[in-house]
């Protein structure tokens, strides 16, 4: 009897460390699978708050690296209109200091006005 009894007590102490390994396996998987460390409370309730928090921290900041973005393309838009605009008042400064210049014929003076 004594001897059933020890057997069953190994037997016991065997099953427990194959589930405690089981269970360190499974943990191992998670973080492999997820690239983290801490996915919940049990590996460690104060990492897990501080990771929430600094995924909170990386969330906003990339989407005001977004909105970021956005508005260095809008002025670049502006800027490109505002350099069309510059562009077509030089043209008309041109065309106006050429028909003020006196040298020019009354039909010259039209076909410059014409050509802007």
């Amino acid at each position: 009897m004594i001897g059933g009894i020890n057997n069953d007590v190994s037997l016991f102490q065997a099953r427990l460390a194959l589930q405690r390994t089981a269970r360190a396996g499974a943990d191992a998987l998670l973080h492999l699978a997820t690239g983290q460390a801490i996915n919940s409370a049990a590996d460690g309730p104060a990492a897990l708050i501080a990771g929430t928090g600094f995924d909170s921290t990386l969330a906003e900041l990339d989407a005001e690296t977004d909105t970021d973005v956005r508005a260095s393309n809008q002025a670049a838009v502006a800027d490109a209109g505002l350099s069309s605009i510059t562009s077509l008042l030089n043209d008309a400064k041109s065309v106006v200091s050429a028909n003020a210049d006196s040298t020019l014929s009354d039909s010259e003076k039209r076909g410059e006005s014409d050509s802007a």
